[in-house]
């Protein structure tokens, strides 16, 4: 109960002091600069600290073009399992878009998956063509109930 309560409250809390109607988002900043980021909107809706109403329009956002920064692929686990939670429709195109993101390595000839999308010219040609990150899609696809 303890737990459920400082839940509520830090949901509570985030949405008092974060949550920007008008724009839709969590605002965050960096130097005091807006810095919209598609991870906090994920990790929000994660936590249940987007408000009800909302919650499509920023699944939706998410899902599309915008002027949030991206998640890197090593972070993108949490935009899609929050994607996929938000079910119906929207996890399917999550699926979609994760299946495309990864895709563009095997058609560009990986046998593993990358660091980056970019691949190996990445940080001045050292990034790893082989990451752990790689079981993202195999946890995605299983989470929405794509394999078992």
């Amino acid at each position: 109960d303890r737990w459920r309560k400082a839940a509520a409250d830090m949901r509570r809390a985030v949405r008092e002091r974060f949550w920007n109607d008008v724009e839709c988002r969590v605002e965050t900043s960096l130097n005091e600069k807006l810095h919209p980021a598609e991870l906090v909107q994920a990790l929000a809706l994660l936590a249940g600290a987007v408000p009800e109403p909302s919650r499509k329009a920023v699944a939706m956002k998410l899902l599309g073009p915008s002027d949030w920064t991206a998640t890197t692929l090593s972070q993108s686990i949490h935009k899609y399992e929050a994607l996929i939670a938000e079910g119906g429709e929207i996890a399917d195109l999550a699926v979609e878009s994760m299946t495309a993101k990864w895709k563009a390595m095997l058609d560009a000839g990986a046998t593993s998956f990358w660091e980056v999308e970019e691949g190996w010219t990445a940080f001045n040609g050292l990034a790893s063509l082989c990451h752990g990150w790689s079981a993202i899609p195999i946890y995605i696809y299983m989470k929405a109930g794509k394999i078992r």
